[in-house]
């Protein structure tokens, strides 16, 4: 799971999916989808997912771009859904969470 990780951590903002990393590890991408589940507890959807939330977190603390730009630069093509999905997640908006970090659960 190491090289998975690695990839995921190095090239979150870039388009990347469960095949696309299947075929760069050279594996079956349902085979890599279920032993990364199992290692991981979480799909590796969701991993992808959590590593762009995070950094867009850590970047929505500095307050030194714009939502749109975080956006963008954690691998979120579609703007609208990084709003609805970061909603569905954390409760608030990227601004609200901007304004008080420590408010929201996360």
């Amino acid at each position: 799971m190491g090289k998975v990780i690695s990839y995921v951590e190095s090239h979150y903002p870039e388009t990347i999916s469960v095949n696309k990393i299947a075929d760069i590890l050279e594996i079956n991408r349902s085979h890599l989808y279920r032993v990364f589940k199992k290692s991981m507890g979480i799909g590796l959807e969701e991993y992808i997912l959590n590593v762009r939330f995070t950094n867009a977190l850590l970047l929505l603390k500095k307050n030194e771009y714009t939502t749109k730009q975080i956006a963008e630069s954690v691998g979120f093509q579609d703007y609208p859904n990084f709003l609805k999905t970061f909603k569905k997640r954390y409760g608030v908006t990227p601004k609200h969470y901007r304004s008080d970090p420590f408010e929201t659960e996360h």
